[in-house]
């Protein structure tokens, strides 16, 4: 044999020995884990066995309740997590179980009872992590219950535990949103801040929005505060962003310029720059507002010129009397004519002319003040219009409204009525057109609304001049009587006219008397207006109907007081009506279309008492008002009314407001305007309410022995009125 077969038999016998060994060692395994199973059973065979064994049913039950929890079928979660906190109280789990119910019951919106497992879990298991995130947890509860000033209350309490950053995170944030609840913006914006620092990354953005919308809601002055806060350090890129779009809201379009342009240079590469950029590009220089300038929009021309007349006048004379008594020699108006046609867009071409003019803000106009309030909005100028107009300052937040409206009107009498005259019954007497109607609503409901009732209400055709029938139906006498309760009486002339008569039979109608003088003409008849127009008829027949009236049941009166929404001529001739018809003993209430000496000479005594409110009174026992009137009829040679006097009193106003050295922008003038204390001028204590509606004092006259008088309730104005008298 050969050396190398020699070599290669050796070669094989070492490969074949090799695997000999591997199956010998792998034949003893084998053997030894046999055996090692086999006395492993036999060990625990008594026992049942490993594989025999029943799982633990703490853990079991443990597991389903986390199962059907994280599931999202919380009514099961719950069940079984209270079945197990009851069966094994003493639990290794029993910590988490009262966690996880808490968990539940807030996804049930149970927070109640979530508060109260957040507790227990505190309570029983002090100073461990769980307790620590049930305390996060429980403010979370109360935020979403509506407990906003609760979580502000507990959240220090909480972050003294020794949060991990996590949870600090997480309570700074949820302050944060109760404080946003609150209104307290700069407040929340703060919290978020620190709830930011605390955040991981993927936390960031949802944090950085929640400081976005905190900062969109803080007061400018706290923006810029917290911009210095930062110091360059992020969110300071979002920051400055809204600081500059606040300036730029409210007309403060130099900062707004300085802000954006410092955004756009600082952060470019941030996705607002694009759209600052764009602002920046529209900011024409007029809208840098002249404070020294104010715009007066009036119908100086067209079937209005009169009012637009008076109330340039009112104005011209309180920029006369504010320039000398100030060092304001720069202050000056400028005039624009609406003309009085509806021609709408000439009111908005006076109103642009004006916002190239630079005009602080515009008074007026009377017509046409839809198309104006609309354009001074889209340019942003304050705008206070004298119009009766409705829902006019719905327009927008820089339209303003000082004049009388229907509503004041109606609440004046009525809380007169009510609250001093102590009435509470009712009646309606009314014109069928949209005045009258409109009237009638207002007060009816301005009646129920403040305790009283309406028992009767009746309406006239605006043409009538015979008001028996709605003011029969008013008294109850209107529908006939059976013939077997009629008495007989002899007939009486309605008027009698003699060459030499000098009084009115008793049982004629009073309305022969409407006049407090006689006036006699030829051919031996009394001259009356009243008995031209309203009795023109009275004859004959009309002497018949007198006598059916002595056989009419007496009249019954269950109301105190008659509102009777009507112009004068009309209010005139129904007073006397309603005492002929023997309603008496009745308060007459009336609208500012009663201020009229005509009413007086038409009501004659039947007028006496009347009540009416107004927006101006030229005999007020006011001296402020007396000043004013003197001055204004030495000026202008006639007594002035309420269309001089508001344009005055809303002169004034603005002329004191632009004024202030702090007032630089628009907006702060508009500002100023919303948050004005009550303004004690000529025509009343006025201030604005939210929407840009005049809050105001109203005159309330009474006719009183021929005259109109000022009635004492009306609450006076103080010395110092700012009026200028």
């Amino acid at each position: 044999m050969s050396c190398d077969k020699a070599g290669s038999l050796c070669g094989d016998n070492m490969i074949y020995i090799e695997k000999q060994m591997k199956i010998f060692n792998f034949m003893k395994i084998f053997i030894f884990l046999s055996a090692a199973c086999f006395c492993f059973s036999c060990a625990q065979k008594e026992s049942g066995g490993w594989f025999f064994q029943k799982a633990d049913p703490e853990i079991t039950l443990f597991n389903d309740a986390r199962q059907k929890h994280q599931t999202h079928s919380y009514e099961a979660a719950y069940t079984l997590y209270r079945e197990h906190a009851s069966r094994y109280p003493q639990s290794e789990h029993a910590p988490e179980v009262l966690f996880s119910l808490g968990r539940v019951c807030v996804s049930l919106k149970n927070y109640g009872e979530a508060r109260i497992f957040f507790q227990q879990v505190i309570a029983r298991y002090p100073d461990t992590d769980m307790a620590r995130e049930a305390g996060v947890a429980m403010l979370d509860a109360l935020y979403l219950e509506g407990g906003y000033q609760q979580v502000i209350d507990n959240a220090d309490s909480v972050l003294a535990a020794g949060l991990s950053k996590v949870q600090m995170m997480g309570v700074h944030q949820v302050r944060g949103d109760a404080y946003l609840g609150l209104n307290n913006a700069s407040a929340a914006f703060d919290a978020f801040l620190k709830a930011y620092d605390a955040a991981d990354k993927d936390e960031i953005d949802r944090l950085t929005q929640r400081l976005r919308a905190a900062a969109g809601r803080m007061p400018v002055s706290d923006l810029r505060s917290a911009l210095e806060v930062l110091n360059g350090r992020l969110p300071a890129d979002d920051v400055m962003y809204q600081l500059g779009i606040r300036y730029m809201e409210e007309g403060d379009y130099t900062e707004a310029k300085t802000l954006l342009d410092r955004f756009v240079s600082t952060y470019p590469r941030h996705p607002h720059v694009p759209f600052a950029r764009q602002i920046i590009a529209d900011i024409p220089v007029s809208d840098l507002f002249d404070k020294d300038v104010v715009g007066c929009l009036l119908p100086l021309s067209g079937r209005y010129e009169n009012f637009g007349q008076q109330a340039l006048k009112g104005i011209e004379l309180a920029l006369a009397v504010f320039s000398g008594s100030r060092d304001t020699s720069r202050l000056r108006i400028v005039v624009r004519d609406s003309a009085s046609d509806a021609d709408a867009g000439r009111a908005v071409s006076a109103v642009r002319e004006l916002n190239e003019r630079r005009v602080a803000a515009i008074i007026g106009p009377i017509a046409e003040s839809e198309a104006a309030a609309a354009a001074a909005q889209e340019l942003k100028i304050p705008i206070v219009t004298l119009t009766q107009k409705a829902d006019i300052t719905d327009t927008g937040e820089w339209v303003f409204r000082n004049f009388l409206t229907p509503a004041m009107q109606v609440k004046a009498i009525v809380g007169h009525a009510v609250n001093d005259l102590k009435l509470s019954r009712f009646a309606i007497l009314y014109p069928e057109e949209n005045y009258g109607e409109m009237f009638m609503n207002l007060f009816w409901d301005e009646v129920i609304a403040s305790g009283g009732r309406i028992v009767g209400v009746e309406s006239y055709r605006p043409d009538q001049t015979d008001f028996s029938v709605p003011i029969r139906k008013l008294a109850g006498t209107y529908y006939e009587i059976p013939e077997a309760l009629k008495t007989k009486a002899p007939l009486e002339p309605v008027v009698v006219i003699e060459e030499d008569a000098q009084e009115v039979p008793s049982k004629a109608p009073v309305m022969a008397q409407a006049l407090d003088r006689r006036a006699e003409i030829p051919g031996g008849r009394w001259f009356d207006p009243v008995v031209d127009t309203a009795m023109a008829k009275e004859s004959g027949p009309d002497a018949e109907a007198v006598a059916e009236k002595e056989e009419k049941p007496a009249p019954i009166i269950d109301f105190e007081a008659v509102f009777i929404p009507d112009q004068p001529s009309k209010a005139g001739m129904i007073m006397p009506y309603l005492a002929y018809h023997d309603v008496t003993g009745i308060y007459l209430l009336g609208t500012n279309l009663w201020h009229s000496d005509r009413l007086i000479r038409m009501a004659g005594s039947h007028g006496q008492g009347a009540i009416f409110p107004d927006g101006f009174f030229a005999r007020s026992a006011s001296e402020n008002v007396s000043g004013f009137v003197t001055l204004f009829e030495k000026t202008y040679g006639y007594t002035p009314g309420f269309i001089e006097a508001v344009s005055y009193d809303t002169a004034m106003m603005i002329f004191n407001i632009v004024s202030r050295p702090d007032v630089r922008h628009r907006s702060q003038l508009r500002k100023n305007l919303v948050e004005m204390p009550a303004w004690p001028g000529i025509t009343g204590r006025t201030a604005f309410a939210e929407n840009g509606d005049a809050v105001k004092d109203v005159y309330l006259l009474r006719i009183s022995g021929g005259r109109f008088r000022e009635v004492p309730a009306r609450r006076q104005l103080g010395t110092d009125d700012g009026s200028g008298f």
